[in-house]
C-alpha cells in the first residue's frame, strides 16, 4: 500500500510523463522540485550527521530545501535549468541502466559512461530545449510512475553505498511502454493549442521552444 508521499511522486510522474514539456515553466519546475528532492534526500543524511541532525529529520530537510532550491533553478533559469536537469537525467540512466545493460564493464566505467550521455544531452538541450524537455520528463515520469525510483530506494542506495538499489532492467515492458505514450502524446499535444492555452494564464506561463535555443515566450 502507498503511503502519501508515494502518492504525490507518482502524481507527479504522471504529470510529467503525459504533459511535463506542454505545462512550459511549470513542467520545468515539477522536474526541478523532484530532481532537487530526490538529490537532497541523497546528500541530507550526510549532513545530518555532520550537525547532529536525526536521519528521518536530515532526509526530510533534504528532500524540502532540495525541492526549493530546484524549483527556483528551474524558474530563474530556465534554459540552463533544463540543461542541468538533461545533465542529471542523462547521467542517471547511462550510469545506472544503460552501461550495465549494454556494456558489463566495471562501475567507474560504467559512472563514466552516465556522464558522457548526460554532457551530450545537456549540450543536445541548449539547441533543442523543448524536444529534450520532453524526453526527460517522459523518462522521469516513466521511472516515478512504475516505482522504479522512490525515496526509500534513495535511502537504500545511501546506507550501501551502492547504486544497485537504483537499477532496473531497461527492457522492462511497461516501463519503455509508459516511455513510448509519454513521447508520442507530448509530441501530440505540442499540435494542440486549446491545452496550453489553459496555462497561459497563469503568472509566468512561457512556452519552451525549439525554433531559437532556450527561447521562451507566452503559450499559445
Amino acid at each position: 500500500m502507498f503511503d502519501n508521499v508515494g502518492i504525490v511522486v507518482i502524481l507527479a510522474g504522471l504529470i510529467l510523463l503525459f504533459g511535463g514539456a506542454v505545462l512550459s515553466v511549470y513542467g520545468v519546475a515539477l522536474l526541478g522540485a523532484l530532481v532537487g528532492g530526490g538529490l537532497g534526500s541523497l546528500i541530507g543524511p550526510f549532513i545530518g550527521d555532520a550537525v547532529g541532525l536525526d536521519g528521518t529529520i536530515a532526509l526530510a530537510v533534504g528532500v524540502i530545501v532540495g525541492g526549493l532550491a530546484g524549483i527556483f533553478i528551474a524558474i530563474a533559469l530556465l534554459k540552463w535549468a533544463i540543461a542541468i536537469f538533461a545533465l542529471i537525467v542523462g547521467t542517471y540512466f547511462g550510469a545506472v541502466i544503460v552501461s550495465p545493460a549494454i556494456l558489463d564493464v566495471a562501475w567507474y566505467l560504467d559512472i563514466s559512461v552516465g556522464i558522457a550521455i548526460g554532457f551530450v544531452m545537456a549540450a543536445i538541450s541548449l539547441v533543442m530545449t523543448s524536444s529534450i524537455l520532453i524526453i526527460i520528463s517522459s523518462l522521469a515520469g516513466a521511472t516515478l510512475v512504475t516505482g522504479r525510483v522512490t525515496f526509500d530506494n534513495i535511502a537504500d542506495s545511501v546506507a550501501s553505498t551502492s547504486l544497485e538499489p537504483l537499477t532496473f532492467e531497461l527492457v522492462d515492458p511497461v516501463f519503455l511502454g509508459l516511455v513510448a505514450l509519454g513521447l508520442l502524446s507530448q509530441f501530440g499535444l505540442f499540435r494542440i493549442t486549446s491545452i496550453p492555452r489553459y496555462f497561459a494564464r497563469l503568472p509566468m506561463a512561457r512556452r519552451v521552444s525549439n525554433e531559437e535555443p532556450g527561447a521562451e515566450g507566452p503559450l499559445r
